[in-house]
């Protein structure tokens, strides 16, 4: 009996332990912010900057990553603007919905993010 009330009380500490450390880990939106702002970023400068038009991608092409760096503040706040976050103590879901102002025309894009131990995963990613 003393062996499985040991175990218990063993578990019982890890289980409170683990519960602490995600508790003190769970990412604020602060810091979601600035991880969304780096993976925007790093995603335009790929995949944007990189398939211009043919016209505009040499006059652009050198110049599209300098744009996205020096206007850090302006993508912070789009994303931002477009995040709610739903905080569970243990772990965060941040929903992002990112979109142009004033721009019908222009695709709009969905991210759902889970943020744990001080780290994000994006698992949806679509443009809608």
């Amino acid at each position: 009996m003393g062996f499985w009330k040991n175990t218990l009380s063993l578990g019982g500490i890890a289980v409170a332990g683990l519960v602490g450390v995600m508790t003190l880990t769970n990412p604020d939106n602060g810091s979601y912010e600035e991880y969304a702002t780096q993976q925007l970023t790093v995603y335009l400068e790929e995949n944007v900057c990189t398939e211009l038009p043919s016209i505009l991608g040499d006059l652009l092409s050198n110049q599209c990553g300098d744009l996205l760096r020096k206007n850090q503040t302006q993508i912070n706040k789009l994303i931002k603007d477009g995040t709610t976050a739903s905080n569970f103590v243990l772990f965060s879901v941040f929903h992002t919905r990112l979109e142009i102002p004033d721009m019908d025309a222009a695709p709009s894009y969905e991210f759902k993010t889970i943020g744990i131990f001080r780290q994000f995963f994006t698992y949806k990613a679509e443009e809608t």
